[in-house]
């Protein structure tokens, strides 16, 4: 499949966008304007691009049989030891403190980078979490590039806090992200870009990264469920866990980022959007982007993740909820094993 690849001697609309994301590179704002948005539930409404493995090449999908059925939960693969900690504050608090030997709960997070070539600025850091032995889901604008692409390959390091200190290492490679990035690549011009923004909303952000080689240890592995909007996530403690640039100002070598977890609650949708969004107090910097958001399911008796972490935006901490359809997707994906 043949892609348009942006002149970058166009007005420079497309970095504004970035600058809400929390992967490490560091971009100008973007200024909303008014205005309402039609709001819709459905996180597969653009679809998928997904990697045909005998063609090598992105082909657009929709799977619109997802949108209509009930996904199946992914129950967690162990009994993780942490206990449940409440928390009742409403206002955002920097709660993040060090974890230097990750295991349960953060044994499957992951400090990555995207490359995009062999210069320093030719990454994108971020954070994402193991779902099986081969599997990562993060954010997309860490491993995809407007106006490029899907990264060339994807740096991992399992368990990484610290210098030299990490569970293993791989290299992985995108195998599906949203639809919605590959039709902000082929914008031409601002306006274009903001009607777009404005229309379709730009929290479609998810990835699946496959390891060019399984993991060979044993980690315990954080659930999945639908969680389709406020009313499925308000009123409950939720943690993160991921590698703030704020809190690794020092480190020279970006996988020797410390890892950092912190709790927070969620205080309403995101109401510019057609994907299911919501504003959170979770503290958080650059660098953070696609770490996993959990919580304690009494009624199910495990540790479930329930969303990624996108971005700042409207002075809050955005995240993307796994709803129906992208629970499906991403089942689909696993057992596709593409």
């Amino acid at each position: 499949m043949k892609k348009r690849i942006l002149n970058w001697t166009k007005p420079a609309f497309i970095c504004l966008l970035c600058a809400v994301m929390l992967c490490e590179i560091g971009l100008t704002a973007f200024a909303e304007s008014e205005g309402e948005v039609m709001l819709s539930n459905l996180a597969g409404q653009s679809g998928a691009y997904e990697l045909n493995p005998i063609t090598g090449e992105f082909e657009a999908t929709m799977h619109p049989e997802f949108f209509d059925m009930e996904p199946e939960d992914v129950p967690p693969s162990g009994i993780f030891p942490e206990e449940i900690e409440p928390r009742s504050e409403s206002a955002v608090v920097d709660d993040r403190e060090p974890v230097y030997y990750p295991s349960g709960t953060s044994g499957t997070t992951c400090r990555i980078a995207g490359r995009y070539g062999s210069g320093t600025y030719d990454l994108n850091k971020g954070t994402g979490w193991l779902l099986n032995k081969q599997f990562l889901l993060t954010s997309a604008h860490v491993v995809y590039r407007y106006g490029v692409g899907p990264c060339s390959h994807v740096g991992i390091y399992v368990g990484a806090s610290g210098e030299n200190h990490y569970k293993e290492y791989r290299l992985g490679h995108v195998v599906a992200y949203s639809k919605t990035f590959e039709e902000a690549k082929n914008m031409v011009s601002y306006d274009d870009f903001k009607n777009w923004h404005e229309e379709t909303g730009i929290f479609e952000d998810w990835a699946v990264v496959k390891l060019d080689k399984p993991v060979s240890l044993d980690y315990v592995y954080l659930g999945r469920e639908a969680a389709n909007g406020f009313s499925d996530v308000k009123g409950h403690t939720y943690y993160t866990q991921g590698y703030p640039q704020d809190l690794n100002s020092d480190v020279t070598y970006w996988p020797n980022a410390v890892m950092y977890k912190s709790s927070g609650t969620f205080t309403g949708p995101f109401t510019r959007q057609k994907v299911p969004v919501v504003k959170s107090t979770f503290y958080a910097s650059h660098g953070q982007s696609g770490s996993p958001i959990y919580w304690f399911n009494a009624n199910k008796k495990g540790w479930y993740a329930d969303g990624i972490l996108a971005g700042g935006y409207d002075g809050a901490t955005c995240v993307v909820l796994i709803n129906s359809w992208l629970l499906s997707e991403i089942n689909y994906i696993l057992r596709s094993n593409l």
